[in-house]
C-alpha cells in the first residue's frame, strides 16, 4: 500500500499557511520587495501541526522571554524542546516536519528561497551542492541577531531599505553554508578588491541613484558580476560595506543640501533617499553627532570646526619651535585642501582623489625613501615628487595602504631605529635623537614615551639589565 502524499506548505501563500497554523501572521514582508528572503512574525495559540514538508528553507526564531515547551519531529527524529529567548530551529526545504507546542507562542520565520541559497553557494564556496542539516531548538547568536534586525525592519515597513535587508540576507546565507551544511565548504577568498574601472562605475551608479531605492542586486547587475562577489570586493576596496558607503554618501549629500535654508529637513531627507525625516535624523545624528536641524541652524553662525582645530594645532606646534613643524604644517595643509575640496567641489572629484591604495611598487619606493632619510628632514612634498604623484594623493593613498599617515609612519620608524641605537651605550641620548631625525632630546623623549610608555633613559637601563642577566640565564639552560 502506497503512503499518502505529504502536505506541502508554501509560506509565501496565505492559503497554504492556514493548513498548518491557526492564524495568519501579524506581519509579513511580501509587499516590501525583498529579494531571496521572506519574513513573517506570528502570534499563535497552543496548537499541533500536521506532518508537512516546506517549499523553502525556514528558520524559526523565538524572541519571547517566557519559556515554552514543544515536541518536534524533524527528518524522522523526534525531540522535546525548551523554547527560550533567542532559540532557533532550522527546517530545510523538503524535510518532513511536525510540531506541537503547549501555550501561546510568538515567533519569527525567516524563509529563504532554496534557489537563492544555491546561487550564493556557487559564488561563495567551492562547489554548489547545498544540503542544510535540520536543527532542533538551539541558541545561535548570529541567526538570532539577524532575525531581530529583520523583524525590526518589518515593524518599520522596511525603513532602512532593500540594501540593508540584502546585506543581512547574504550574511545569513553565508552563516548557514559555513555552519549548517552536510558538506564542509571552502569559501572563496578575494584579496584584490574591485578594479579601478568597476569601482568608478559602482560609485557613479550609487551617486546617480542616491535619492532612490538602491539594491545590491541592481549595482552588481550594472557591473555584470555576482551580488556576493561585488559586496565582498567593494568592502575590500573602500573599507566599508556598500550599505555603509551609501549611508555615508547620503549624509554627505544631506550636509550640502542643508546649506540651503529654503529646504526643509523633510525635503532634504527625501532628496537623499531616506524613507522619512525620523529615519534621516537618526542616521544623521549617529554619523555627525547632532540633528539635521541643529546642523542647518548652526552652520551659518559657527566657525568651521575642522579649520579651527588645525589652527590651534599649528599654533601649539609653532610655540614648541619643533624641527618637525614643516612636515606637520604640510599635513595640515593637505587636510585643509581635502576639506575645502570636499565642501566646495563635486563629490566625484573628491572620490577620484581618495579611493584605492598605492600600487605595491610605489609603496615600496615610499618606504625605502623614508628609511634612507630617517636621520634627515623628510617632507611630504619630496616623497610625492619621488613617486611622481601629487602630495594630497600620496598622503591619502599611503594611509589607505598602511593604516597610518606618512607622519605617523615616519615617527614610528624613527622610534624603532632609536630603540636599536639605545642598546649602544657609547651613544648619548642626544646623539640618538639627532641620528633619528629628532630636533632635540626633549622632542625625542616626548614621542618615545608616547609610543613606548617609557623614557629613552629608562628603556636603555632596562635593556642593559636584560643583557647582564643573559649569561646567567644561559648557564641555567645548560644545566637543565
Amino acid at each position: 500500500m502506497l503512503d499518502a502524499p505529504k502536505l506541502t506548505v508554501d509560506f509565501t501563500q496565505k492559503q497554504s499557511v492556514s493548513t498548518i497554523l491557526p492564524r495568519q501572521p501579524l506581519l509579513r514582508s511580501d509587499e516590501l520587495g525583498w529579494s531571496g528572503i521572506y519574513v513573517q512574525h506570528h502570534h499563535q495559540p497552543a496548537s499541533e501541526s500536521p506532518e508537512h514538508i516546506l517549499n523553502h528553507h525556514v528558520i524559526v526564531h523565538h524572541p519571547g522571554w517566557e519559556m515554552a515547551r514543544s515536541k518536534r519531529c524533524l527528518a524522522g527524529n523526534r525531540q522535546q524542546e525548551d523554547l527560550i529567548h533567542g532559540s532557533c530551529v532550522i527546517v530545510p526545504a523538503s524535510v518532513l516536519h511536525q510540531v506541537t507546542w503547549d501555550r501561546e507562542l510568538e515567533f519569527t520565520l525567516l524563509i529563504l528561497e532554496p534557489a537563492y541559497l544555491t546561487q550564493l553557494a556557487r559564488e561563495m564556496v567551492d562547489g554548489d551542492r547545498v544540503e542544510l542539516i535540520p536543527q532542533f531548538a538551539k541558541l545561535d547568536p548570529v541567526i538570532s541577531n539577524i532575525a531581530f534586525a529583520l523583524k525590526a525592519e518589518l515593524e518599520t515597513n522596511g525603513i532602512k531599505g532593500r540594501l540593508y535587508v540584502e546585506a543581512a540576507t547574504t550574511f545569513l546565507a553565508s552563516h548557514l553554508l559555513r555552519h549548517y551544511c552536510t558538506h564542509t565548504h571552502s569559501f572563496s577568498e578575494y584579496s584584490s578588491g574591485l578594479s579601478k574601472y568597476r569601482l568608478r562605475e559602482a560609485i557613479a551608479y550609487i551617486q546617480e541613484h542616491l535619492s532612490e531605492e538602491i539594491s545590491l542586486g541592481a549595482i552588481a547587475q550594472h557591473l555584470c558580476m555576482s551580488q556576493y562577489y561585488f559586496c565582498h570586493l567593494f568592502k575590500q576596496s573602500m573599507g566599508v560595506s556598500p550599505y555603509q558607503y551609501v549611508l555615508q554618501q547620503r549624509i554627505e549629500k544631506a550636509k550640502q543640501l542643508l546649506k540651503h535654508k529654503e529646504l526643509s529637513v523633510t525635503d532634504v531627507a527625501l532628496k537623499c533617499g531616506f524613507t522619512n525625516q525620523t529615519h534621516f535624523t537618526k542616521h544623521f545624528r549617529q554619523l555627525i553627532g547632532i540633528t539635521p536641524r541643529a546642523y542647518q541652524e548652526h552652520r551659518f553662525t559657527q566657525f568651521d570646526t575642522a579649520i579651527l582645530t588645525i589652527g590651534v594645532a599649528l599654533k601649539s606646534e609653532l610655540e614648541t619651535g619643533s624641527i618637525e613643524r614643516k612636515r606637520y604644517a604640510e599635513l595640515a595643509n593637505t587636510f585643509l585642501a581635502a576639506h575645502f575640496l570636499r565642501d566646495s567641489c563635486t563629490r566625484d572629484r573628491f572620490l577620484k582623489a581618495y579611493t584605492g591604495k598605492l600600487p605595491n611598487h610605489k609603496l615600496k619606493q615610499a618606504i625605502e625613501y623614508i628609511e634612507q632619510h630617517l636621520g634627515e628632514k623628510i617632507s611630504l612634498e619630496t616623497i610625492a615628487q619621488h613617486l611622481d604623484i601629487s602630495q594630497c594623493h600620496f598622503c591619502h593613498l599611503f594611509k589607505q595602504s598602511m593604516g597610518v599617515s606618512p607622519y605617523q609612519y615616519v615617527l614610528q620608524q624613527r622610534i624603532e631605529k632609536a630603540k636599536h641605537l639605545l642598546k649602544q651605550q657609547k651613544l648619548t641620548i642626544t646623539n640618538v635623537a639627532l641620528e633619528c631625525g629628532f630636533a632635540n632630546q626633549t622632542h625625542f623623549t616626548k614621542h618615545f614615551r608616547k609610543l613606548t610608555g617609557t623614557t629613552p633613559k629608562a628603556y636603555r637601563k632596562q635593556q642593559s639589565h636584560s643583557c647582564q642577566n643573559l649569561p646567567s640565564l644561559m648557564a641555567q639552560l645548560q644545566c637543565c
